[in-house]
């Protein structure tokens, strides 16, 4: 029973629940001239104090018909100094 359970709330998150961006308590807008395929930007700090999620899993980028845009979140590499080595 507690099989047939999981399914019907994974298929009724599925089909009705779409994110949005009205789900979401913050938001920033990002503006891009829509000539490129990629864009890169520099995430500001306060996103980082907003986030509930460690590994920012709960971050999303929409376009402007609120629908979800893939995005990919990496890291910065840290400045090595000399007093790293």
């Amino acid at each position: 029973m507690k099989t047939l359970i999981f399914l019907l709330l994974l298929s009724q998150s599925s089909a009705f629940g779409a994110e949005r961006p009205e789900d979401f308590a913050y938001g920033m807008a990002i503006r891009a001239d829509a000539q490129d395929a990629l864009y890169e930007i520099e995430i500001p700090a306060a996103v980082y104090r907003g986030v509930t999620r460690a590994d920012l899993g709960d971050v999303r980028v929409f376009n402007g018909q609120g629908e979800v845009v893939p995005h990919s979140l990496r890291p910065r590499a840290a400045a090595s100094s000399e007093a790293d080595r």
